[in-house]
């Protein structure tokens, strides 16, 4: 009765072959490992693609309003202080509160600035802004302490 190949693989002991034996693969598994290349493959790709079609766009509108809001505080903030030019400003906080039809942007934060007398001092600072129709952010300092 003629013998079978084995076809999950095994080491070949033939007297012809080196002492240590070569390793046959079957068929199948080559083609399960291109399968998972191509796949792994397409994966990636898919990913890329994902992660660049949001970087196209831009950031969101609301991203653009919060931004407007901590500009437009930051430049109100450092024009009430006796040093504008030694202002450093820590992280802001944000917060929407809803006004009427439109919400209130409320920004919370903190400044480092030299007082009359040259000595650096941190105050704190409240603003607050309203999305106008058009989409900009008007706001103004309420509290600076």
């Amino acid at each position: 009765m003629p013998q079978l190949p084995n076809l999950i693989g095994a080491f070949r002991s033939d007297s012809k072959s080196s002492d240590q034996g070569d390793f046959v693969r079957p068929v199948w598994y080559a083609l399960l490992m291109k399968k998972i290349f191509v796949a792994s493959l397409a994966a990636s790709a898919a990913l890329v693609l994902a992660g660049c079609s949001n970087a196209a766009e831009g950031p969101s509108k609301e991203e653009q309003q919060t931004q407007q809001m901590a500009d437009q505080c930051r430049e109100k903030v450092t024009n009430r202080l006796k040093s504008p030019g030694s202002a450093e400003f820590g992280d802001l906080a944000f917060a929407a509160t809803p006004d009427g039809d439109h919400y209130s942007h409320i920004a919370s934060g903190w400044v480092d600035s030299q007082n009359g007398f040259g000595a650096l001092v941190r105050s704190t600072f409240d603003c607050k802004g309203i999305v106008k129709d058009d989409g900009t952010v008007v706001g103004d300092v309420m509290n600076l302490s």
